[in-house]
């Protein structure tokens, strides 16, 4: 019987190629391991430079949504008409569950960031942690409220609108200390309870400020 630590190991994944072919191994992979895995990332703008993936792995797609087309070994390029490339692309991060909805995981990655682990190799750890959504704790700010003041003071954004958010997030009673991420990595398994955070997170977005890190404690914090 394979387990599911089976997958993460390559020699594995070939036997089931040599069996069966490659196509057949797809389907294979999607029903007897991890389900439909997405690494994808957004480029609009011009903001990042797109790299080609350090590592790939069979049977994951690797899928580059950008406002232009743009040829990069390795990505399955989308190309998509933007109004306002910030908004576009937080939509993009936020809402990964409507854009693969037949996926059951997708690892989201900044256009100028490149993944060290197989994708495999993080779900592992992922799920050895029990965990659904993984995101990497921010070096200094420790709360929504940190995050926002240091956003004014870089004058990244409208302080009104930040300001506002900060108010209603303390109104409602987020706490102080509650966790502040760094949203360029994201791991998430579209669970209903994610697909929730999800739309919470692009709300918030979407009415405030394109600053997602302000916003991803709240939407975590209300999620649950």
């Amino acid at each position: 019987t394979w387990k599911q630590r089976d997958w993460n190991d390559d020699s594995q994944w070939r036997k089931l190629l040599r069996w069966t072919g490659d196509a057949q191994a797809v389907e294979l992979y999607k029903d007897l391991a991890w389900g439909e895995i997405v690494v994808y990332t957004v480029v609009f703008g011009d903001y990042d430079r797109l790299q080609s993936p350090r590592i790939t792995q069979y049977g994951i797609r690797y899928v580059s949504f950008t406002d232009k087309p743009i040829d990069v070994e390795g990505w399955e390029n989308v190309v998509v008409d933007v109004d306002d490339p910030l908004f576009a692309s937080r939509r993009y991060k936020a809402l990964s569950h409507e854009y693969f909805p037949s996926a059951r995981w997708t690892i989201y990655h900044d256009g100028n960031m490149s993944l060290r682990w197989t994708p495999r190799r993080i779900l592992e750890e992922l799920t050895s942690a029990k965990a659904e959504i993984v995101a990497t704790r921010h070096p200094f700010n420790k709360d929504a409220y940190q995050e926002g003041a240091w956003v004014i003071g870089k004058g990244y954004t409208d302080p009104e609108t930040v300001q506002r958010m900060l108010a209603k997030y303390r109104d409602e009673g987020l706490p102080d200390g509650g966790g502040c991420y760094q949203c360029g990595f994201l791991v998430r398994r579209h669970t209903p309870a994610v697909m929730a955070f999800n739309r919470l997170w692009w709300a918030e977005i979407e009415s405030g400020s394109h600053r997602d890190q302000i916003s991803f404690p709240y939407a975590a914090w209300r999620a649950g």
